[in-house]
């Protein structure tokens, strides 16, 4: 999608939410809906239902929209690439729209996706705090979404409709915790910390700061003595980690929230000499930060394999076009990700997630092609929403209750059954060899 062609004919993209639903998220009558032509939305309905639903496929090809962060990031254009590769696997004709980290941009492809005839789009929100409106934008084109990374605490797909399939993300907390406990031991429980988070306001920030809070306070003895926004870029955190290295040049440890982040702390580190000596823990495990770890500059990376992230959500887009319909602990998920922290462990990573053809099977993953054997390709849990979010219960909307479908007993059985369901068909695992040369095992960071 290169252009944004508008009309002057509008309409309330909030008709078919509840009033609850427009005021609860602070959408005013100014949300509309631009129409450039009549085309339909083709998101087909079917017979199935849950994990084992699926029928004939059809020989449609879907027009689904990738819409992201940027592409000048390596993380995110190979989430793009193997969103393509998917695309072409299934029969999906590929478009996208990169949003520069900008909310606007973001939200004026999705108004006119409709119109662009766009069945199915796989996205990550530009922020939280927009992520209900452009879901609801999308719901009510009835084209069909899965959402990955950033997502507004206590908004469930339900809550926005039917087309929002699937919200995905790593368990942000937990992974983190682990990332800094690692770090915490390494220094044997003491010492001075520096921190460079993301972007304030992305609820994977929130969820990596809280994970990190929860490990120090299992360290009395850590000291974190400053916490900065590092932007997720280099060119942001370089200058940033140049000036907290002149406050604090007796710091024992840094935490990056990123990879990129990370390159410009060891560019800082190595003109002081202090790299090696100043221990570096981060996340992403992408090709510059393995080769970090592999020089010895960083200790560990948490790897949350972005070749299986952007061609996973596709192939449910295409189950849901064939009548797969999920079940509500199917439409909030975590993935496995794991630390590498091996120079061995990095090196065998980045062959694999960053090679030049990618180890997973898109068709395989779909429950319409294999309906009895299907294969996740990674392994893929449902997440409790009031577990999830009780760290941040002070953003819960006013009077504001989950749906009926995530509380009580009918929502333990379906979450104890998804679980166990996916578990068993995850079979193939192409990163089983990195798991093996990691100094941990590398099990995936859950809970």
């Amino acid at each position: 999608m290169d252009e944004n062609n508008e009309s002057s004919e509008q309409v309330d993209v909030f008709r078919g939410l509840s009033r609850r639903d427009v005021v609860r998220w602070g959408l005013g009558a100014s949300a509309v809906l631009p129409f450039g032509g009549l085309l339909a939305a083709c998101g087909s309905s079917g017979s199935g239902s849950g994990s084992g639903g699926g029928g004939t496929p059809s020989s449609k090809s879907h027009n689904i929209l990738n819409s992201f962060f940027a592409l000048n990031n390596v993380y995110y254009a190979t989430y793009n690439k193997s969103a393509r590769a998917a695309m072409a696997q299934l029969n999906m004709k590929y478009h996208v729209a990169v949003s520069n980290n900008d909310q606007s941009q973001q939200r004026s492809a999705l108004q006119n996706a409709f119109a662009q005839g766009i069945d199915g789009v796989t996205m990550i929100s530009s922020s939280e705090g927009i992520e209900p409106q452009l879901l609801g934008i999308l719901n009510q084109s009835k084209i069909y979404a899965c959402n990955m990374w950033n997502n507004a605490p206590w908004s469930t797909p339900l809550d926005i409709g039917q087309y929002y399939l699937t919200y995905g993300v790593v368990n942000g907390p937990a992974t983190f915790e682990k990332v800094a406990s690692l770090l915490f031991d390494k220094l044997g429980g003491k010492g001075r910390v520096i921190q460079l988070n993301g972007i304030l306001g992305a609820s994977i920030d929130t969820e990596r700061l809280a994970g990190v809070a929860a490990a120090a306070k299992r360290y009395p003895n850590i000291d974190i003595v400053a916490t900065r926004a590092g932007g997720w870029s280099r060119n942001v955190a370089l200058p940033i980690i140049q000036d907290l290295l002149v406050q604090y040049p007796d710091v024992d440890g840094i935490i990056s929230h990123n990879d990129d982040m990370t390159v410009g702390i060891v560019e800082a580190l190595r003109k002081k000499g202090l790299n090696k000596r100043v221990v570096v823990v981060s996340g992403d495990g992408v090709p510059e930060g393995l080769q970090l770890i592999e020089s010895g500059d960083v200790y560990a990376s948490l790897a949350t394999h972005p070749a299986w992230l952007g061609g996973h959500f596709v192939s449910r887009l295409f189950d849901a076009f064939n009548g797969w319909k999920p079940t509500p602990a199917e439409r909030m998920i975590h993935w496995g990700c794991f630390v590498i922290n091996s120079p061995a462990a990095a090196r065998e990573y980045g062959k694999v997630m960053y090679g030049s053809t990618f180890p997973y099977d898109w068709k395989k993953m779909s429950h319409v092609l294999h309906p009895n054997d299907w294969d996740p390709g990674n392994l893929v849990v449902p997440f409790d929403p009031a577990t999830y979010w009780a760290y941040r219960e002070s953003a819960r909307p006013k009077n504001y209750q989950l749906p009926a479908e995530y509380q009580g007993a009918t929502w333990a059985a379906d979450k104890e059954k998804t679980t166990k369901l996916w578990a068993s068909h995850f079979k193939a695992d192409p990163l089983i060899k990195t798991r093996k040369l990691c100094t941990n095992g590398a099990g995936d960071i859950i809970v």
